[in-house]
């Protein structure tokens, strides 16, 4: 017994032009530098901290961090924490170095501007580079501190 399937001419042209605008014209970048890392972004973060007697504190914050695409970064942020430190407008100053494939580091100072002891510091933090430079994902490498969330996006 010979079966025969009739397919409509459009029906098999409008699935060739479906499949063929399928292939990938992805804007990805393929290799990232420290220029790849440019402008002004918010940022925004929470993180858990460990002491040495075994309690956990609890920060959130966020501020305002400007990249410029040579390695430098410069701003501000403010947090609180669950141990009452309330820690407004703080300076960040620090550096950057982005990897060919988009991971980067970045290391900085905060508090500089301010005399409380409790609202100073220094950081690095791990970081990739997403959707072009739109995004930043941020994880802290600090002993004792655990990143729950970060990112700064490009305003």
């Amino acid at each position: 017994m010979n079966f025969k399937i009739s397919v409509p001419w459009c029906l098999l042209t409008s699935l060739g032009l479906l499949l063929t605008g399928c292939s990938s014209n992805s804007s990805a970048q393929s290799v990232y530098n420290n220029a790849s890392l440019k402008g002004s972004y918010a940022l925004s973060f929470a993180v858990a901290v460990g002491s040495s007697n075994g309690s956990i504190s609890y920060t959130g914050g966020n501020g305002v961090m400007v990249a410029d695409g040579n390695g430098n970064l410069s701003g501000s942020e403010s947090y609180t924490d669950t141990e009452g430190d309330v820690c407004s407008n703080l300076a960040l100053s620090g550096t950057y170095t982005i990897n060919p494939n988009g991971t980067g580091l970045a290391v900085f100072k905060y508090g500089t501007n301010n005399s409380d002891a409790n609202c100073q510091g220094s950081l690095t933090q791990a970081l990739v580079i997403a959707q072009g430079g739109e995004l930043v994902k941020t994880s802290n490498l600090n002993a004792n501190v655990a990143q729950l969330s970060g990112e700064w996006t490009r305003q």
